[in-house]
């Protein structure tokens, strides 16, 4: 499944008292933006419901089974055991109860799991109703640590292998305000998405183990607030980000980035800009001028767009959308809608 699908699946999950109670197992590559997905739908719960609905986020690989499952006791000759003080135990509360690393777990944590994941309780102490259980984890050939996940354990969850996925990525860019030079770079160069992921990278056994490699949590952390550094130092901080490969490419991609065109001209008088002839600009230009469209420039610089490609036209539209949706309320926008409807219509 798509990331840019998870967070709503997650959502209708959780919406649906019967899906509720099925504990949903994300299996995907390091980086992909699986925790990420899961706060994107705990916000949106938390928006629907009126109410704080947290992620309470368990990481089985750092936990032994007594911070897990509570250390037992005795009692009048019985041995009882203690529901650790971090289950939730309101029964008025919403929230996600995510098993993170679960496949970086050794074999007695993930025994441990076996009752929250299936029974949805610990110790006989069932979890709340508006509380649903969320697994995560990295696949072997990911080259984390990992263990074979236990058969029992497997049984009890719905497992849903999550991809990269390029436009998912330039949405999430869209929303939180990723530099443009990076969101312009990956679409160009979708290589470099996530070169952990065979989907996107057929020589992922060539990548060298214990080195730094390009996945989506790299781009939209380290690597953009290192943009603004000094040249004879940004390249050796790009590649402990990102990697060799990708970091030197992306230093040959800034070369161009900072001579394309004004994007201030474009906004101020379109028709006196040329437009780009190689794909890697022209990508540059559309993220350029996305990241600054409003609904009051919007027609100043539907001029210029609308003589880039297709693609770059929906790129441009799309990725701004994404930022602001009101640029939909101005008519430059309903115009370029009526003129390209099966452009939109891919691109929204």
């Amino acid at each position: 499944m798509k990331i840019e699908w998870i967070a709503e699946e997650l959502v209708e999950n959780y919406n649906n008292l019967h899906r509720r109670r099925r504990t949903m197992f994300l299996l995907g590559p390091s980086g992909v933006g699986k925790s990420d997905s899961i706060r994107e739908a705990a916000a949106t719960l938390s928006s629907q419901y009126k109410c704080a609905v947290p992620v309470l986020d368990k990481r089985l690989s750092q936990m032994e089974p007594p911070d897990f499952g509570g250390v037992p006791s005795v009692v009048n000759g019985r041995t009882v055991k203690n529901v650790p003080d971090w289950w939730p135990s309101d029964p008025d509360s919403r929230g996600i109860l995510l098993l993170d690393e679960i496949t970086s777990a050794p074999p007695v944590m993930q025994a441990a799991a076996y009752e929250v994941a299936l029974d949805l309780s610990m110790g006989g102490e069932p979890l709340p109703e508006g509380w649903m259980v969320v697994a995560a984890g990295n696949r072997a050939s990911d080259r984390g640590v990992t263990y074979p996940l236990a058969a029992p354990l497997l049984a009890r969850m719905t497992v849903v292998t999550v991809e990269s996925s390029l436009d998912g990525f330039v949405a999430y860019c869209g929303k939180h305000n990723v530099r443009g030079e990076i969101v312009a770079f990956v679409k160009s160069r979708g290589e470099y998405l996530n070169e952990r992921d065979e989907t996107i990278n057929t020589k992922i056994a060539e990548l060298p183990i214990g080195k730094p490699f390009s996945n989506q949590r790299a781009w939209t952390t380290a690597a953009q607030y290192y943009l603004d550094s000094p040249v004879e130092r940004r390249l050796e901080l790009m590649r402990g980000s990102v990697g060799d490969r990708a970091a030197t490419d992306l230093e040959v991609f800034l070369r161009i980035w900072q001579t394309m065109p004004s994007i201030d001209a474009i906004f101020k008088d379109p028709d006196s800009v040329d437009t780009p002839k190689d794909a890697a600009t022209r990508y540059a230009v559309s993220v350029g001028i996305a990241v600054r469209l409003t609904a009051t420039n919007f027609a100043m610089a539907k001029k210029y767009f609308d003589r880039l490609p297709g693609e770059f036209k929906a790129l441009t539209v799309k990725l701004a959308y994404k930022r602001d949706n009101t640029i939909a309320e101005c008519a430059a926008f309903a115009e370029f809608v009526a003129e390209n409807p099966e452009l939109w219509k891919r691109g929204a």
